[in-house]
């Protein structure tokens, strides 16, 4: 193969298949009216060499990223990069402000809000569309604030509402901070996609991830993420995340892939990204019960700072007790009382164990993820 159509090869290979992207558009179809998810808003299909604006943007993009993070794909800039007849799928989602990739949270509060926001969404696209996202990074989740930024004129931090957010309601179990959730990027997803009156007949939106199991050989090294996949795959075909050990990433066993596949419900993948989510925000946090400067936390509390205290320390122990139900030493093996197998029985603990309350799961009005 000439160095020509290696790279024209290797170009294809990065490009979403016609198949992959209306699976997404359908997904994107699906999840808008389930809040917590982006909105979607048009698919358009255009054809030819991009325009001048797109590579402005790219270029920008791609400039802000270090090496190893930079796009996959051939500069746009470059006519012998893409020909008249090169296809694109333009989506148009609402702002849902900025990923948690950019972000860094400290305190509890934000902690809590940020996870049950993301765990509630989950929850009711389970319980909705049999729904897994599959892709659950920091990337994937974007935070925005539902306040008008403070007036401080020594603060001049425009991310400051959502790394310092003002406290509120804290008499309340969710909805301290106004930080809104909102889970985007559906290409690994899976869903129902219409209503059926057995499973074998039903229509579902899906990813076969073995077709492509470059993924799961990835080193998770620096990176934990990459070891989510295979935490995941191992869910699904064993039932347990660490249960496949081979040092053949790549391959699985045949009678395994005969048994289940990736078109399959398997919620305990909503779990294991649902820990990797709680792993990474608790990498930053400042733990109430060993912050020196808890009062300077507490100062940014509207209300009494005695019950805020006393608040700061039950999000604590909850937070604690919800990292060991998400460790992957124990999901899936049912042993006691307190195993789970999907996030909507995640949310029943919650509510059991007093963390959450109803209002917090069916939907509050006024400020908070449930608006």
């Amino acid at each position: 193969m000439s160095k020509a159509d290696l790279s024209r090869q290797n170009k294809i290979d990065w490009m979403s298949s016609p198949a992959s992207v209306l699976s997404e558009v359908q997904l994107l179809q699906l999840m808008t009216p389930i809040p917590g998810f982006t909105n979607f808003r048009e698919l358009r299909i255009l054809q030819g060499r991009p325009a001048p604006a797109f590579v402005t943007a790219w270029k920008a993009w791609n400039k802000s990223k270090i090496k190893g993070e930079k796009s996959v794909f051939p500069d746009p800039s470059r006519k012998a990069n893409y020909d008249e007849n090169q296809l694109w799928a333009v989506v148009e989602m609402q702002d849902a402000g900025c990923d948690l990739e950019n972000i860094v949270l400290r305190d509890v509060w934000s902690v809590w809000d940020v996870f049950w926001g993301v765990a509630l969404a989950i929850g009711k696209g389970e319980k909705g569309v049999r729904f897994e996202h599959r892709d659950l990074h920091l990337g994937n989740i974007c935070i925005r604030s539902c306040r008008p930024p403070l007036e401080d004129a020594e603060n001049t931090d425009p991310t400051s509402v959502l790394t310092a957010p003002r406290i509120h309601n804290t008499h309340r179990k969710l909805g301290f901070t106004g930080l809104e959730t909102t889970i985007i990027d559906y290409t690994l997803s899976r869903a129902d996609t219409a209503d059926s009156p057995s499973p074998t007949a039903q229509d579902v939106a899906f990813l076969d991830l073995e077709a492509d199991p470059a993924i799961f050989g990835a080193d998770a090294t620096y990176e934990y993420q990459y070891e989510i996949y295979r935490q995941m795959r191992s869910a699904i075909y064993y039932g347990r995340p660490l249960a496949f050990t081979s040092p053949d990433p790549y391959t699985l066993p045949a009678h395994l892939l005969e048994k289940t596949t990736w078109r399959d419900f398997h919620p305990l993948t909503n779990l294991i990204w649902l820990h990797f989510l709680l792993h990474k925000l608790l990498e930053n946090v400042v733990w109430p019960s060993s912050d020196p400067e808890l009062e300077t936390t507490l100062a940014r509390v509207d209300g009494k700072l005695k019950r805020a205290e006393r608040r700061a320390r039950k999000i604590e122990r909850a937070l604690v007790a919800l990292r060991d139900m998400l460790d992957p030493e124990v999901l899936g093996d049912q042993v006691d009382e307190m195993g789970v197998a999907s996030v909507g029985e995640l949310v029943a603990v919650a509510l059991v164990e007093g963390w959450l309350g109803e209002e917090d799961v069916v939907g509050i009005a006024g400020e908070g993820p449930w608006k």
